[in-house]
């Protein structure tokens, strides 16, 4: 896979620092809980199978503990903080890409933590090749999904966010830190702000939208709280998840989204 045409792709201070202690206990956390791994293997396996096959190269920002190269072993993957097991350090909003050199690019849990979406959104637009893809998946605001991220995440979940208004240039939250975010973007720009999306990005259409993820995921704790499912009740916790899939638009607790950047 061509590895695309990069500007400045190296670490701050052009050398490794520390890395962070954040990425470095997810990966610990990863290595430990088999339950999670199954789960993010399955959304890493659905945001593969969307991917383009076009020219340019594959890019994950927000790479975390990089384990999407499993499913993309030629991606590129980055941070805004530098790790050994990534590539390169990239802010989402200013990518070291030119214009139109990108095939696909890759965020999990990422854009909700990010204050200017609008501005990730503009440039990802200019970095993709034509039929080029940005695919997510993040958390997604349901009936149920809602109260239980308000009352039991440490993130916020606060709806009442306009991602696009002042023609995006105001950050959605206050940028406290790297891990500061509000889970309800997506849903915001993606279900209820649509229309306001497509006609501020005409060049990035839906080509996918979906929620995920009704029961196994809650019940997993993901990263950091403790797994609520006994091992034994695994294969019936996958069943019960298959049979409610129908209802995810109002129960789910993850969506993907998969934009095509058009002529």
């Amino acid at each position: 896979m061509s590895r695309g045409r990069r500007q400045n792709v190296s670490p701050p201070g052009g050398s490794p620092t520390a890395i962070d202690p954040v990425l470095e206990r997810h990966r610990e956390i990863w290595r430990n809980r088999p339950l999670l791994q199954a789960i993010y293997r399955d959304l890493y396996a659905r945001m593969a199978s969307w991917l383009s096959r076009g020219r340019g190269p594959t890019v994950e920002l927000g790479g975390g503990s990089g384990n999407f190269k499993e499913f993309c072993p030629g991606c590129l993957t980055s941070d805004i903080s530098w790790s050994p097991w990534l590539d390169f350090v990239a802010d989402a909003t200013r990518l070291p890409f030119v214009n139109g050199s990108v095939g696909n690019i890759v965020m999990f849990d990422v854009f909700h933590h990010l204050p200017l979406p609008a501005r990730a959104l503009t440039d990802a637009q200019r970095v993709l090749a034509i039929g080029g893809r940005m695919i997510l998946c993040e958390p997604y605001v349901s009936w149920v999904s809602g109260p239980v991220y308000r009352m039991f995440h440490a993130e916020p979940t606060d709806c009442r966010v306009r991602p696009l208004e002042c023609g995006g240039d105001e950050p959605v939250f206050n940028p406290s830190g790297a891990w500061s975010s509000n889970q309800a973007i997506p849903t915001v720009l993606f279900w209820r702000d649509r229309a306001l999306f497509e006609a501020r990005f005409p060049k990035l259409v839906i080509r996918h939208r979906e929620a995920l993820s009704t029961f196994v995921y809650p019940l997993s704790g993901g990263f950091e709280k403790p797994c609520l499912l006994p091992r034994f009740a695994w294969p019936l916790a996958w069943a019960v998840e298959r049979a409610t899939s129908i209802f995810a638009r109002w129960t789910g607790f993850r969506c993907l989204i998969v934009l095509e950047r058009i002529p």
